[in-house]
């Protein structure tokens, strides 16, 4: 009955007694479908749970109302808990029985030792350690884009455009600017040097798509039993794709631990050529290794929280930036104009500076644009979690209509219940950024932003990388990645559209052939040197 006042809130039909409007909500296809509620429901929406609140008691709240999402993520962050939730994020970290132990614990505990993971990892991304990073960028891309050029001007003497697959080929630059920019690694995928750990982060998206409706259980889950029970339960329950996770979590925490190991012997037993090579190292694990060796013993990341750290580093990093970039260049193709005036503004930087530093690139307004209409749009992680810790009200911006008429000005939200933060939703809300806010349209970033546009964000007024002491620490490291990128890629190359595609929801939005969703994530461009 704590939940009675909820069902005053719209919300759209279930389409499953038993999942409720979780399926419509983590469907593949979901994107549509929230679009469509946020405009026909507003700006907090009922969602049914499990078997409905009927039999399951369980409602929860879709939330993109800027006022609502401010409390939730800063001012009343004490009474909602992204513990449980928050693995969701994490299910390839979950399954994985060697990380299980210490991965759960230490989201679960949160507070005080979330707080000191924080103060370790902050050094690694400030904006004085990315100024010494982007060289470290400059060059990866630089040998990128030679590479793709001669790919491109092979058996191609008459300078035709060619078709690539530029998800697989972002994929693999991402992964290289990751391994070199953030664990002082390379992967080789330049040259697509295949590894069992490279392949595995490319294949966890796919996966966690196909496991969508899984994914909603693992509150529940992570509460039943051992970590080896819950290993021995996935091992033999015959279901293919859980076996595939199970696999590539495997490989991805034996990785993680081989790199963070080898770092650590280089410090330890290493001639003093190899410790200085760590000390003077640029990238984000020798930061994290050197912040961690100087931390008291009370503040120092354990063995297992830097496999951790470095297995979060790799996914997030290549997933979200190649998802992004994909974005970038598939709207690019889409507007031939855009493309060309982005061209014509990073050809006239390069020939006043030549190579540009990081300065230089976030002196640059409509490559900034693109990058922020884009982030806006596509956020390429739509929804996250929280779970109320005790009962609270949660004010709001904008009040809503009730299912009886009357007007909503504040939710009163009991107790361990779910609210989904709909980034998405809030990113594209007509009554914030206009009558065109689902449209890519660069230019508003050039223009004042609209009055209403004080959306809580660590990001241009946009919900993106979240708010709050759990906003994305790393979103000036991927926006790094992406400016520096797209000026070598563009100031040489040109992208026109090809084969029609579509993108799928998940933990990270992924992508399919139109009118093949089952095929392999793909994008086909068609590429010809500028």
């Amino acid at each position: 009955m704590k939940q009675a006042h909820l069902r005053k809130i719209p919300g759209p039909a279930p389409a499953s007694y038993v999942s409720g409007n979780l399926g419509q909500l983590f469907h593949p296809s979901a994107e549509q479908f929230q679009i469509d509620i946020s405009v026909e429901l507003g700006s907090v929406i009922q969602v049914q749970g499990f078997l409905g609140p009927s039999v399951s008691k369980d409602i929860q709240l879709l939330v993109s109302d800027s006022r609502a999402v401010q409390h939730i993520l800063v001012k009343d962050k004490h009474a909602y808990d992204d513990a449980l939730v928050f693995v969701q994020y994490g299910l390839f970290l979950l399954i994985c029985s060697a990380l299980l132990d210490a991965v759960v614990p230490q989201v679960q505990r949160a507070g005080d030792q979330h707080r000191r993971q924080r103060k370790i990892v902050n050094p690694a991304f400030s904006t004085k350690h990315l100024r010494t990073l982007t060289p470290v960028f400059c060059d990866v891309a630089r040998q990128f884009r030679t590479k793709l050029l001669a790919n491109i001007l092979d058996s191609n003497s008459h300078g035709e455009p060619k078709e690539l697959d530029i998800l697989d080929w972002m994929t693999r630059l991402s992964l290289e600017l990751v391994g070199e920019g953030g664990l002082g690694y390379s992967f080789g995928t330049i040259n697509d040097t295949q590894n069992e750990y490279t392949q595995s982060l490319k294949d966890v998206t796919p996966i966690l798509s196909d496991l969508h409706i899984f994914r909603e259980f693992l509150p529940w889950v992570v509460k039943v039993g051992s970590a080896q029970f819950r290993r021995y339960v996935a091992e033999i329950i015959p279901w293919k794709t859980l076996h595939q996770l199970l696999r590539v979590t495997d490989a991805m925490y034996e990785s993680s631990k081989r790199i963070v190991e080898e770092k650590q012997d280089l410090l330890l037993h290493g001639d003093n050529i190899m410790e200085q090579d760590i000390a003077e190292g640029k990238d984000l694990m020798s930061v994290l290794l050197r912040a961690n060796n100087h931390a008291s013993e009370g503040s120092r990341l354990s063995d297992e929280e830097m496999i951790a750290q470095t297995t979060i580093i790799a996914f997030a990093a290549m997933d979200t930036v190649s998802s992004v970039l994909c974005r970038i260049l598939q709207n690019l193709a889409l507007h031939p104009s855009a493309q060309d005036r982005l061209r014509s503004e990073l050809n006239e930087a390069i020939n006043a500076k030549g190579d540009l530093d990081y300065d230089d690139l976030y002196a640059l307004p409509y490559l900034d644009a693109i990058c922020r209409e884009t982030l806006r749009l596509y956020p390429p992680v739509p929804i996250f979690f929280r779970t109320t810790r005790e009962d609270v009200v949660m004010p709001l911006a904008e009040p809503i209509q009730g299912t009886d008429g009357n007007l909503i000005h504040e939710v009163m939200i009991p107790n361990d219940t779910t609210v989904f933060i709909n980034a998405l939703g809030a990113n594209r809300d007509p009554s914030v950024w206009g009558p065109d806010a689902h449209m890519w349209k660069p230019d508003r970033w050039l223009e004042p932003l609209p009055s209403k546009t004080r959306i809580p964000g660590v990001y241009s007024n946009l919900l993106t990388f979240s708010d709050g002491p759990r906003a994305c620490i790393g979103f000036k490291f991927a926006e790094l990645e992406m400016k520096v990128v797209l000026v070598k890629l563009l100031s040489s190359l040109r992208f026109e559209v090809s084969k029609p595609v579509i993108w799928r929801y998940g933990m990270v939005m992924s992508l399919a052939l139109e009118g093949d969703p089952n095929s392999k994530p793909q994008l086909p461009l068609r590429i010809s040197a500028a």
